[in-house]
């Protein structure tokens, strides 16, 4: 039944999430009853609260007793993780008023709980958020409820108190195909009869305090994650192990540096396999008499940065092989793209009404992708593009005091990433030495307020707090990418 556990459901509900403590060996769970929690040090305090180790800091953000429940909920539904609230019309509102804001747009089933109804129709519409109500079973009317700025589709898997049973598969594949999640409210039914994760469901709330209490003593919610929605994207969800084009540009890139430097035959021709898999398994999404390719062999997303890496890539490895037969694709592709630059030069995320923001690395990534598309194919491109591109992605995204914005309207978060696709990207554009005060004030900000003084770089820093996991690859490899290049050229 589930994927998070090996063990029977039985076995579950009794036991996961609980070792018997060492100090008494109490074979049933304890009850935490403290607001707080002694720290061994100053250190060990401070590396909580900067969220850089696990461990509980105050019982209203989490307590062991608690911590055993959410582990064993997670685990029967067959999700990743869950958190507790104080009921369930909580998580409820803690789940809606996660996913959207101000503005925002919810689609809900019409067949739901009456406190659930009153939530969607009254309270979520005094934060302005509006809900359209539809039979959640009729594809056309879930499609032509979806808006451009609906966050979330929203049913029971059992409807109280009509018993309407919820087509999650169906739902959920509509929702995704939008990039869109499904939250499920899965009271009625308990993970011992209906699992919505194992059917497509992203979230899946409870009323504890109903059939899995089961006994009428307490009130408790409980909200999990699935661990299925890529909730970082923000674009559409890719299922593990899926090729896509950013991960195969990049190793393709490092095998061409690395036949670079030792001639090896065979890191030449796993590189060219690469062309092939971009040519032939990703999807062509056509658009006149152009075509973008894909993010994958399983979406037809327009997303402009993946479909130029794709020319990008075609481009260099014909420069080694001198076979022009991805040479059309490759130009069809990138003109495409083209196409879709702003009047300011800017771009973007895609083409689908959900991907209409802007953001610094992205265009970092296009000018790069473009800068080489020129130099490795020899085809004349418009300057305008190029110049115009730069001057916006300079101009909007970074200041004089050497921060840099994540959005074109936004400053925060503050992501190392784009410290370091600056350097790149200058560097790509001919442009870094013509741009260095930019690019001292920039690297010195990020070493003065995103560096650990072991050396690693944090991943984001927001408004109010930090995000200090050395994350590997975006944060780490493209920051140390970045400064290899800055002593190459610079060279200090």
């Amino acid at each position: 039944m589930s994927r998070s556990s090996y063990l029977k459901p039985d076995t579950i509900a009794l036991h996961t999430g609980y070792v018997p403590e060492s100090d008494y060996g109490s074979r049933a769970v304890p009850i935490y009853q403290t607001t707080s929690y002694v720290f061994e040090s100053v250190a060990d305090g401070s590396a909580l609260f900067n969220v850089e180790q696990g461990g509980h800091i105050y019982s209203r953000i989490t307590n062991p007793t608690v911590a055993v429940l959410e582990q064993r909920i997670a685990a029967l539904e067959g999700g990743t993780g869950a958190i507790c609230t104080a009921s369930g019309m909580s998580a409820l509102f803690a789940s809606f008023i996660t996913l959207c804001s101000a503005g925002d747009h919810i689609v809900s089933a019409t067949q739901i709980y009456g406190s659930t109804a009153t939530l969607l129709r009254h309270t979520m519409k005094r934060l302005n958020i509006e809900c359209t109500f539809i039979p959640i079973n009729d594809e056309k009317a879930l499609r032509g409820a979806i808006q451009t700025n609906t966050k979330l589709v929203f049913c029971e898997s059992i409807g109280n108190p009509g018993l309407e049973v919820a087509d999650i598969p169906q739902i959920s594949r509509i929702a995704n195909e939008s990039g869109l999640p499904l939250v499920v409210d899965a009271t009625f039914a308990t993970p011992s009869l209906c699992c919505p994760i194992d059917h497509g469901a992203n979230i899946v709330v409870h009323s504890l305090t109903k059939w899995i209490g089961g006994h009428g003593l307490a009130v408790a919610g409980v909200v999990v994650d699935g661990g299925n929605f890529d909730w970082q994207a923000r674009a559409f969800f890719q299922p593990k192990n899926t090729p896509m084009i950013v991960p195969t540009a990049y190793v393709t890139h490092g095998l061409l540096d690395a036949y670079d430097l030792f001639k090896d035959s065979k890191l030449l021709e796993v590189a060219i396999s690469a062309t092939d898999f971009i040519a032939k398994d990703l999807n062509k999404i056509k658009q006149e008499d152009q075509f973008a390719f894909s993010y994958s062999p399983l979406d037809n997303t327009v997303v402009f940065n993946a479909s130029l890496m794709a020319s990008q890539v075609l481009a260099r490895v014909e420069s080694y092989t001198g076979d022009d037969k991805y040479r059309d694709d490759a130009s069809r592709s990138l003109h495409n793209c083209i196409k879709y630059q702003n009047n300011d030069g800017s771009w973007t995320y895609g083409t689908k009404p959900y991907h209409q923001w802007i953001d610094n690395f992205h265009t970092g990534y296009n000018l790069e992708c473009i800068a080489d598309y020129i130099k490795f194919s020899g085809e004349s491109i418009d300057s305008k593009v190029l110049e115009n591109g730069a001057n916006y992605y300079l101009d909007t995204f970074f200041d004089n005091a050497g921060r840099y914005k994540y959005y074109s309207d936004t400053l925060f978060p503050l992501d190392i990433n784009n410290a370091a696709q600056l350097i790149v990207t200058l560097s790509k554009l001919g442009k870094l030495e013509s741009n260095l005060y930019l690019v001292n004030n920039v690297l010195d900000w990020s070493i003065a307020n995103m560096q650990h003084k072991k050396g690693y770089f944090y991943y984001q820093k927001h408004r109010f707090y930090n995000i200090k996991i050395p994350y590997m690859r975006w944060s780490q490899a493209w920051m140390f990418y970045a400064l290899s290049i800055y002593i190459k050229e610079i060279g200090k």
